[in-house]
């Protein structure tokens, strides 16, 4: 499951700069705003499989990961094309810093409970 997870971030990736490649409007900086956003994803993915999570906890993370992934790569789609005073750039901040916490947490009562 994890090399099918890293080919599949793997084609999401290429898939995405092909797209910024081929389409006029897909600007740079939103191809490497969501670029970012499929590789910090796929990671936490990754993660989720490869740290001994209890089985809940993987399958809800993967899920969850999945759909702010989703949520994430959206907002780096209709971004404005610069880093500073972006409001889609900061809530992307704190949809990452979300995951952390939650995998964080995870873990910590994994462990916990062992």
């Amino acid at each position: 499951m994890k090399l099918k997870t890293l080919i599949i971030g793997i084609v999401l990736l290429a898939a995405n700069v092909l797209f910024g490649l081929l389409l006029s409007s897909y600007q740079a900086f939103n191809v490497w705003f969501t670029s970012f956003v499929i590789v910090i994803n796929t990671t936490f993915i990754l993660l989720t499989q490869l740290i001994p999570f209890r089985s809940a906890f993987a399958i809800s993370l993967s899920f969850l990961y999945t759909f702010l992934g989703a949520v994430e790569f959206i907002l780096g789609l209709v971004s404005h094309q610069h880093i500073y005073d972006n409001g889609y750039v900061i809530a992307v901040v704190v949809l990452i810093v979300l995951q952390v916490l939650l995998a964080v947490l995870a873990f910590g009562l994994t462990k916990k409970n062992q």
